[in-house]
């Protein structure tokens, strides 16, 4: 049973037989070898030389730190028992720059034998003499053939002056044409000397130095070829494959390739032949029968039996029991947050998809992380292929809160948004992988001392994924091509900038939405489409218009002018106003992502300035929560960005809306009660309590696919539904993570709370409900907009905060914009709904009236305006829409240019006048 004992595994050493992870390739080298010794052994010590003599050359392939070196050195300590010389292992990126491998191949058999006839000596001096002498008769008439070898140094041919190689010239011809002859007649008597049934030598990663590589694979080729050495040759077959085709490359001369390759585009023909080439060079050296693919442990694990006989023990005297490696790894994502067996799955086949070297220096660092790496061993183990992916390693580790936005650059960078947003290592890409599985785990590792990076991750990532899975972002390898949305990079710097916050960023975005209603096709559809988006449009605000009496009984200002300051700024946590580009018009709205995004800032605001601080005690706390709500509840308006010309968009929030009045004071009644809750809230997260990323990526999708269905009937009950939403999609999906055997109904709950509550109830007496969904079911801020009729309660406990839920009824008075014709008012004859007038829409000329059209019809959209059918030989309502310069001469033209298009795009429109245009007389022409 092999054991992987962590303390002495990090140097290639040799092991003894059961415990080598390859035992099934072992064997096979073994069969190989016995093969071969059992032909020597039926040739005799001496066998005749034959240049037709199969290679047999053993190679064993595999990637860097696979167990090469340590496989080869098994078999060298395996054969030395038995009869076999072994020759010390050659590893040719120590060789010197003058030192050829044959050459160091004939040195240590000079060595071997030398050290032989001397102990021979010490016995019996005269056969030693005459062994002797044959020995350096041998050597000498090998030598004559030496300087016919390719060198590797490039001051090779000073070793003799040339009129030495002259006189020895011709003499040498012949001995170098019979080098490999002789060669083979030397290890013949270097058998006898020694009493040896063969020779079995180990080249160790020749495929790394290109330079020196191509010698030895030349060595082999041409000396190396005879039954009486064994050899061994170790590589990876990628590297092996670029050696070989740079040299024919090479042979083939500059000019050769410059005059018919380039110059007459014949560069296809060259490169079959290099193919060609190389594959026949690669079955004469390393011959495809005698090849040994080490696999990694995931390749194992796929093949009958597994790998669960392969076990990992800390150290060598096992004072602690060996467990199997697929477990110890289990058990380790289990302390991550990784508890389902099928979301393991990812990150088991990557790990066990790494070398061999690399896994036992993981282990190492995760059963020793103070001696090893510290609490994310894996950002150290994977530098390499984390710098090129350009991580940034240092600042993840100096500043973990910039955790997500390296993340959503680095889906960004390699645009893998839309595949691989919940940060699983599932690419089956070696380099993608790596840097998935290393945030990943990063992620999950910082996240039991930091749960406001579940909001990070929802926000951060989960709003970006949501716009592009819905089509709202532009493909960024399109560049240069026009669009109407933004690019993910763009959005990055327009609402994720480093330093942005959580609330700014929903502002940014919610704003990003309006500019995109010329999308929807109408206003209603455009509402709907921001509420699948977790975002209602509000009438506009009170305090903003000229309208007085029951006009402002459904607006949100008016509804909560008499409430407590500070449970007025709860209520607009999730608030916000998008803004036209010249600030005239108002588009108030609310955001459920807003909600939670001011969650996770105040989550982070006490993690990073109240946590652990003995000097402030809890009314402290309590008023320091109520400065910051004060500040998030402040009304805050995001300027609608121009798609077109998405870098001169405003970024952050303009300015706030209206002041807070009777902010500041002392915090009592209601409010006291409410932010006392959300202190001790704040105060008593889980510890130790660690998420993954692709958890909240589950919980994000979920949200999202329910938000479209949720009734835009009033303000409170598409809070409470957004938050009885949000609650369902926690439970299940912690409940899937963490593999509970309750079995919840996996609907979403958008159209009642039965769903939920029945959800709830499955659980018996005995189990816990998920830690972090009991957390979360706590929260102040989110049970502040339930119905306080509603039944919600935790097992063994009273109802959830249902003291605190009075923000329901007077959010239920606040009415969604666009339902209620009250809310308009009649501008120059024209319908609008709360818009000013945003600047005049030029189409003077007909360059610009196409580019303009499509604004005009969204402006149309957004106000609520729809054009009715032109009466005989009279112009559509176009001419009096107060927002655009028709010009002079030919507008009439321009019109009914304008008119075809917006009936083409609503066809619903009977024209009772088909046919007839509308323009003047006198006005006819181009």
């Amino acid at each position: 049973m092999p054991t992987i004992v962590l303390n002495e595994s990090h140097a290639a050493k040799s092991f003894s037989e059961g415990n080598i992870i390859h035992e099934t390739e072992m064997k096979r080298a073994q069969d190989w070898i016995d093969s071969q010794l059992a032909e020597v052994d039926s040739l005799g010590k001496n066998p005749p030389y034959s240049a037709e003599v199969q290679a047999r050359t053993i190679t064993i392939l595999g990637s860097r730190g696979s167990g090469k070196t340590s496989f080869m050195r098994s078999l060298m300590t395996r054969y030395q028992e038995k009869g076999v010389q072994i020759i010390q292992l050659i590893d040719p990126t120590l060789i010197e720059e003058k030192g050829h491998p044959f050459l160091i191949i004939l040195s240590e058999l000079n060595r071997l034998v030398r050290a032989q006839l001397d102990k021979e000596d010490n016995v019996s001096r005269r056969p030693t003499a005459s062994r002797e002498a044959c020995w350096e008769r041998a050597l000498e008439k090998l030598a004559e053939g030496l300087p016919s070898l390719e060198p590797i140094g490039t001051n090779y041919a000073q070793w003799e002056d040339a009129e030495y190689v002259l006189e020895k010239g011709l003499s040498r011809v012949a001995s170098a044409r019979g080098l490999a002859e002789n060669f083979h007649a030397l290890l013949g008597l270097a058998l006898d000397i020694l009493d040896k049934r063969a020779f079995l030598i180990a080249l160790d990663d020749i495929d790394i130095d290109f330079l020196k590589g191509w010698p030895v694979l030349e060595t082999l080729r041409r000396y190396l070829q005879t039954p009486l050495l064994i050899t061994l040759l170790s590589g990876d077959l990628r590297l092996y494959s670029k050696a070989i085709r740079k040299q024919q490359w090479k042979n083939f001369g500059k000019a050769l390739l410059k005059n018919e390759a380039e110059g007459l585009q014949r560069m296809a023909d060259y490169d079959a032949l290099v193919t060609d080439m190389e594959g026949q060079y690669l079955q004469k050296v390393i011959p495809s029968l005698y090849r040994i693919h080490l696999g990694s442990l995931q390749e194992k694990r796929q093949r009958p039996g597994g790998i669960q006989d392969i076990k990992v023990s800390s150290d060598e005297e096992n004072t602690q029991p060996a467990e199997p490696i697929e477990d110890l790894y289990r058990d380790r994502l289990v302390r991550l947050g990784i508890g389902n067996r099928s979301s393991q799955e990812p990150y088991l086949s990557f790990l066990l998809s790494l070398p061999l070297r690399t896994q036992i220096r993981l282990l190492s660092a995760l059963e020793n992380p103070g001696r090893y790496g510290g609490e994310t061993p894996w950002l150290d183990i994977l530098l390499s292929e984390l710098y090129v992916l350009r991580v940034d390693v240092d600042l993840i580790r100096s500043a973990p809160a910039s955790l997500l936005q390296e993340m959503l650059r680095y889906l960004q960078r390699h645009e893998l948004l839309g595949r691989a947003y919940l940060f699983q290592p599932s690419l089956q890409s070696a380099k993608y992988d790596a840097g998935l599985f290393a945030l990943s785990t990063t992620y999950a590792q910082y996240s039991s001392q930091a749960p406001y990076l579940f909001f990070e991750y929802l926000i951060r990532i989960g709003l970006p994924y949501l716009l592009d899975a819905d089509n709202l972002l532009a493909d960024s390898t399109k560049s240069g091509a026009p669009t109407r949305y933004f690019s993910l990079e763009t959005l990055l710097d327009y609402a994720l900038a480093p330093g942005q916050s959580l609330t700014d960023a929903c502002g940014s975005i919610t704003a990003y939405l309006y500019a995109l209603d010329e999308g929807a096709g109408t206003r209603r559809a455009a509402e709907a489409f921001r509420n699948g988006l977790g975002v209602l449009g509000l009438k506009g605000l009170a305090s903003v218009g000229r309208r007085s009496g029951a006009v402002n009984e459904d607006r949100i200002d008016h509804v909560l002018r008499d409430e407590d300051p500070y449970i007025r700024n709860v209520a607009y946590l999730p608030v916000t106003i998008a803004r036209g580009q010249r600030k005239q018009g108002t588009n108030p709205s609310a955001s459920f992502y807003r909600l939670l995004a001011a969650i996770g800032e105040l989550l982070k605001k006490y993690k990073l300035e109240l946590e652990g601080r003995a000097d402030v005690d809890e009314a402290e706390g309590v008023q320091r929560i109520a400065s910051w709500l004060r500040e998030r509840g402040a009304l805050s308006s995001y300027t609608i960005p121009d798609p077109r010309n998405a870098r001169s968009s405003q970024v952050g929030p303009d300015d706030s809306e209206e002041e807070n009045e009777g902010a500041g004071g002392p915090v009592t009644g209601r409010a006291q009660e409410l932010l006392t809750a959300l202190y001790r809230w704040l105060r008593d997260f889980p510890r130790d309590l660690a998420f993954p990323p692709h958890l909240v990526g589950r919980i994000v999708s979920r949200l999202q696919r329910g938000q479209m269905d949720i009734p835009r009937t009033n303000l409170g009950e598409w809070m409470h539904r957004n938050v009885i939403l949000f609650f369902n999609a926690v439970l299940i999906e912690v409940n899937a993570e963490e593999a509970s055997p309750v079995g919840l109904n996996k609907n979403n709950a958008t159209g009642g709370d039965k769903i939920f509550l029945d959800n709830l109830r499955k659980y018996p007496n005995e189990a816990a409900i998920p830690e972090l969904a009991r957390w979360m079911f706590r929260c102040p801020l989110l049970c502040v907009f339930l119905d306080p009729n509603v039944p919600f309660t935790l097992q063994n406990e009273d109802s959830v905060v249902s003291a605190h839920r009075f923000l329901f009824n007077p959010l239920s008075k606040v009415l969604p914009s666009g339902d209620d014709s009250s809310n308009t008012e009649e501008v120059a004859g024209v319908m609008t709904d709360n818009h000013e007038v945003e600047g005049l829409i030029d189409m003077t000329k007909g360059e610009v009236l196409w580019p303009n059209m499509d604004t005009l019809f969204s402006r149309l959209e957004r106000e609520g305006i729809r054009l009715v059918p032109p009466e005989f030989n009279t112009s559509p309502d176009l001419k009096r829409l107060p927002f655009v310069d028709w010009g002079g001469a030919f507008k009439y033209k321009r019109m009914q240019t304008v008119w075809d298009q917006y009936r083409s795009r609503h066809p619903e429109i009977l024209d009772e006048t088909q046919g007839e245009g509308v323009l003047r007389e006198g006005e006819a022409g181009a």
